[in-house]
This record gives structure tokens, sequence and C-alpha cells, in this order.
């Protein structure tokens, strides 16, 4: 084989091997939020091994820019699980090492979670958390309808938000309804 084309295998079947550990390493970040997803709603929250999962992937993404895309899934799972885990308060996308429409698609995906945690509070008889996170949620929706949403995904996941709206909408009026003397 002709040494130039030689190396150009090489190139590529080490490229190939890199892409291979940030698919993996990707698919064990997204996991770990995940699984921090559902301890938070039990009340257990580490985002520890999650966080390190990303860390990882990324750094090996970062060295092959073609490779960055992977790995966004598992940063938008994170910055879900993020969110979720700091509300009522909402960390940075600086903060949290992800690009603006990664962490946009977090935040409206960490929406469902807190509809999830309304929803629970709403069977436990807690109207207060519900009412609040409903609050937020609407502040969430306010501020979001202010970007120009361009993106296909993040858009469609914003265009969700306002049905968990009005979901615990019908929640909170049910509520009302059946408290009324």
């Amino acid at each position: 084989m002709h040494k130039s084309l030689e190396q150009a295998k090489e190139a590529l079947e080490a490229f190939d091997a890199t892409r291979e550990q940030v698919i993996a390493q990707s698919r064990i970040a997204l996991k770990e939020a995940k699984k921090a997803i559902y301890a938070m709603h039990r009340g257990e929250a580490s985002l520890d091994e999650a966080k390190a999962a990303l860390a990882k992937a990324q750094k090996l993404a970062n060295n092959h820019p073609k490779l960055v895309p992977i790995v966004h899934e598992a940063e938008e799972e994170f910055v879900e699980a993020a969110c979720f885990q700091a509300y009522p308060d909402m960390p940075a996308f600086q903060d949290l090492g992800v690009d603006v429409e990664t962490y946009l698609g977090g935040v409206c995906d960490c929406v469902g979670e807190l509809t999830r945690k309304a929803m629970n509070a709403a069977l436990k008889k807690d109207f207060d958390s519900v009412k609040n996170i409903f609050a937020f949620i609407q502040n969430v929706h306010d501020d979001l309808q202010l970007f120009d949403l361009r993106n296909g995904n993040v858009r469609r996941k914003f265009d969700s938000i306002k049905y968990r709206l009005e979901r615990l909408e019908n929640v909170l009026v049910d509520v009302e309804l059946k408290h009324r003397p």
C-alpha cells in the first residue's frame, strides 16, 4: 500500500476507534443522568456520576469536532437532571458546559420532570407544591417565548410545555372545584 494511503487508513481507524469510545461514553453519561433523575423523584439526588461520565465523553469528542454532536443527547439529559435538581433555581448553560441549544432542550425536558413532580405532589394532596411548580413552569414558558427558537427539536420541546401547563392547570381547577364550600 502506498505510504500516504497507509497513513490515511491509520488515521481513519484511529478516528473510528475514538468515535466508538465517544458513543459508548455518551451512552453511559445519558444512562447516569436518567438514573439521577429517577433518584431525584425518590428524594435521592446525585449528579456526580453523570457529570463525570459526561466530562469523559466531552473530552473525547472535543478532540474531534465531527464527534461533538454525538454527545449532545447526553448533554441535554444532564441539563435536564441539573435543572430538575436545582429547582426552583436554574443553572446557567455556561456552568453546565453545554451550548445554548442543548441547554434550552434540557430546560424544556426538565418541564416534563417538574410536571411529574407536581402530579406526585397532587396525589399526596400537596397542592401548594403543585401551584409553585405550575407558576415556575409558566415563568419558564413566558421567558422562552421571547426566544427565536428556530431549531426544530428545541421548538417542538418548547411547544410541548403549553400542554404540560394545561395538564397542571386542569389539576388545579379540579382541586379548586372540589374544595369549594
